[in-house]
């Protein structure tokens, strides 16, 4: 959600494309893990207003390079106002994750899943970088039990779900290409064929991923407490 908010910020029109979320996130994760959503979403804002200077241009295309050079700009701008101050910026970011002790990797993959789950919970809307998230979580083991409760039931739901959000893609779907390319997909969906390009299983993924938060939050649960059990 931070994302689709920040292209709603700097006016780019049309959906961010899949592949570039993975990219924004490797790219976010391996740069610029220690911002918080709230601090990016800031370093956008300053930008947009004009506070590094010009204006970053995305001319209309939501990529990893423009989302990198943006929050390189708020980095410069943090480190500039620590120098002109005097003064220490918590936030201030190494310039990469070779610098990173792993107990700090770790308390920044804890925080990204928590505020994931958080943003969530306000907005009732998947952030971006959902994906690497559910990732993330089914590696650690939290997702696990979680499957274990599902009854057919549940499944045909979240089957039902991703079927929903395709046929809503087909619909937006600009010009023939886009449109045929989207219905394949669904053919492939219908038949349980798997798409060479993962598009497919990052639908699925991203459906369950929502699933799971609601169950949590039914559930009266935090994501942070089954986090901290599997430590």
């Amino acid at each position: 959600m931070v994302f689709t908010r920040i292209a709603t910020l700097v006016g780019l029109k049309g959906e961010i494309d899949p592949l570039q979320k993975q990219e924004i996130w490797n790219a976010v994760f391996s740069r610029f893990s220690g911002l918080s959503f709230q601090e990016i979403y800031k370093a956008f804002q300053m930008d947009r207003s004009g506070e590094f200077g010009d204006v970053t241009d995305h001319y209309q295309f939501f990529d990893v390079s423009y989302v990198c050079k943006v929050l390189g700009r708020y980095r410069q701008w943090l480190q500039d106002t620590q120098r002109v101050h005097n003064i220490n910026i918590s936030q201030l970011l190494p310039e990469n994750q070779n610098t990173m002790t792993e107990e700090e990797k770790e308390k920044n993959v804890i925080r990204w899943l928590n505020e994931h789950f958080e943003e969530y919970k306000e907005t009732k809307e998947l952030p971006i970088l959902s994906v690497p998230i559910y990732d993330t979580l089914y590696q650690r083991g939290i997702l696990q039990p979680y499957f274990a409760t599902l009854t057919e039931k549940d499944k045909q739901l979240m089957r039902a779900e991703t079927e929903k959000r395709l046929r809503q893609e087909q619909t937006k779907a600009k010009g023939k290409k886009e449109f045929s390319a989207i219905k394949a997909l669904l053919e492939q969906y219908q038949k349980g064929i798997s798409d060479p390009e993962g598009k497919l299983s990052s639908f699925k993924k991203e459906d369950t991923l929502k699933f799971f938060y609601n169950y949590l939050i039914t559930q009266g649960k935090e994501l942070s407490e089954l986090l901290t059990n599997k430590q």
